[in-house]
Parts: C-alpha cells; structure tokens; sequence
C-alpha cells in the first residue's frame, strides 16, 4: 500500500516537473501561434486591397472616360481648351 502511495507521489512528481519545466515552451507557442493567425489575417487583407488595386489598374487602362474623372477629379487636370475659374467667396 504503501509502496504504490509513493509510486503515485512520484509518478504525480514527474509529471508536474515536466509541465513545469515546458510551460514556458507551451506559452511562448501560443504566443508564436497567435502571431502567426494575425500575419495569416494581415496577408488575406492585404491580398484583397492587392485584388481592388489590380481591378482599379485594368479599369484605368481600359476606361479614358474613368481615366479623365479621376485626373480631373484628384489630380486637378483639365483638357487642353478648358480653363479654369476660381471665386472667391
């Protein structure tokens, strides 16, 4: 009886010695794991904008009606015959 009282006692020992020594392993992996689902988010997000921007190129490069909005509109551009007439107000 006593004999497996202190088999058990040193079977819990062990086991409590090893969770305590890779604990600190455990939760640097979480840690590590966590990072690497934010990377994981931040590379799909930045894949979509990649998506819009190519789908914005090949509208730019097929549409000089889009074309002229866009430079008029966030360039100040204006076709060679236009002027421009600013009031004070």
């Amino acid at each position: 009886m006593i004999r497996r009282f202190l088999r058990f006692i040193i079977i819990i020992s062990i086991i409590a010695l090893v969770i305590y020594m890779f604990s600190k392993e455990f939760f640097k992996l979480y840690v590590l794991y966590q990072e690497n689902e934010d990377i994981k988010r931040s590379i799909s997000d930045l894949k979509k904008e990649n998506q819009d921007l190519q789908k914005q190129i090949s509208i730019l490069t097929s549409d000089t009606a889009y074309l002229q909005k866009i430079a008029r509109e966030e360039l100040g551009m204006i076709k060679q015959s236009e002027k421009i007439f600013k009031f004070q107000q």
